[in-house]
């Protein structure tokens, strides 16, 4: 009688405790930025840029190519949809191309990207023309750290 009360006891517990609702947060992984390459047009005022890559995103299992053209005096906050309708892309800073903010977001989702791309993986070549005077690439893939707003 005693084993059929424990396990008729821990079988309650068991079943209490999945039905719970879980504080366990899945660990996202982060957007893979591939091919970033950036044009640079510094002679046209205010200068800009063409920045292209494709985006890879594991945690949907999803890809897109994105293309922005932002200018230096261009808001933060203005948005470049990539072709994949489902991601936006924005630069909340963007001086030098060398070190440069960006914001990766999904528009269906509270989960987004945001990271600084700086540093020496970027290497930047003059063109010998007027326009694009500069072409920067990324060397490797550019992995963004994805959050939940």
């Amino acid at each position: 009688m005693k084993t059929s009360s424990i396990a008729t006891t821990f079988l309650a517990m068991a079943s209490a405790a999945l039905a719970a609702p879980s504080s366990i947060k899945r660990d996202l992984q982060p957007f893979e930025l591939s091919g970033l390459t950036a044009s640079l047009y510094d002679q046209a005022l205010p200068e800009y840029r063409i920045i292209n890559f494709s985006l890879k995103d594991l945690n949907n299992n999803a890809e897109a190519n994105c293309s922005a053209a932002p200018s230096s005096g261009m808001s933060g906050e203005h948005k470049f949809e990539c072709h994949n309708p489902k991601y936006q892309v924005n630069f909340p800073s963007l001086f030098h191309i060398e070190d440069m903010k960006i914001n990766v977001s999904i528009t269906d989702s509270k989960a987004f990207g945001l990271g600084e791309i700086n540093g020496d993986k970027w290497k930047c070549e003059g063109t010998g023309a007027e326009y694009p005077s500069k072409i920067c690439k990324w060397d490797g893939v550019y992995e963004l750290p994805v959050t939940l707003a």
